[in-house]
């Protein structure tokens, strides 16, 4: 996954078109998305104290500081090169 990244990166940055620029930025997006996913699954939700609504929104918050975080570096490195 992190090879498509890198490649969508480099499209990215040879690329002139607002547009095209918009939709690679979105597909950055999606996998940044999904790894984000794979890095934080929810491995309790078979738990016999597993409670879902403490849970989740303590998972999602993970999740989404990933996100910023990886989307936030990607954007560095892009305004940098």
């Amino acid at each position: 996954m992190n090879g498509n990244i890198k490649d969508l990166i480099s499209l990215y940055n040879n690329t002139q078109s607002r547009l095209e620029k918009a939709n690679l930025w979105s597909h950055i997006e999606t996998l940044v998305e999904d790894l984000a996913e794979e890095t934080y699954p929810n491995e309790y939700e078979k738990s016999l104290f597993y409670d879902e609504d403490d849970y989740e929104d303590f998972l999602n918050e993970q999740r989404e500081a990933f996100k910023k975080g990886y989307l936030y570096a990607i954007e560095n490195l892009i305004l940098n090169s």
